[in-house]
């Protein structure tokens, strides 16, 4: 169990991801810096125990790109669903400002 590694990306109180997990992980985060290469990424993640021993996750997100700074957060049952959640609301975010140049 590790939390990935990055030298761009920050993790914020991250839970222990297995194998399996980081790399799909691994993949998203990839993926993500192909479309915002320059980036500074901030994950937070955050845990509530409701519902049993169902555990809900909230991702909140922060990229600094050339000074300007976007923020996404996501709430959801599922970790990774909602990790990459976050960085598809951000990718969104910073194509819709490079558009609006």
């Amino acid at each position: 169990m590790v939390v990935p590694v990055f030298e761009n990306v920050e993790f914020i109180k991250f839970p222990d991801v297995d194998e399996s997990d980081l790399s799909i992980l691994n993949k998203s985060l990839f993926h993500f810096f192909k479309r915002a290469p320059n980036g500074k990424l901030n994950l937070t993640h955050k845990s509530y125990n409701k519902g049993g021993f169902k555990t809900q996750h909230e991702i909140n997100g922060r990229l600094l790109i050339n000074g300007q700074e976007y923020f996404a957060s996501v709430v959801s049952w599922e970790f990774l669903d909602s990790v990459q959640k976050v960085l598809d609301k951000l990718s969104r975010k910073v194509r819709k400002a490079r558009s609006q140049k």
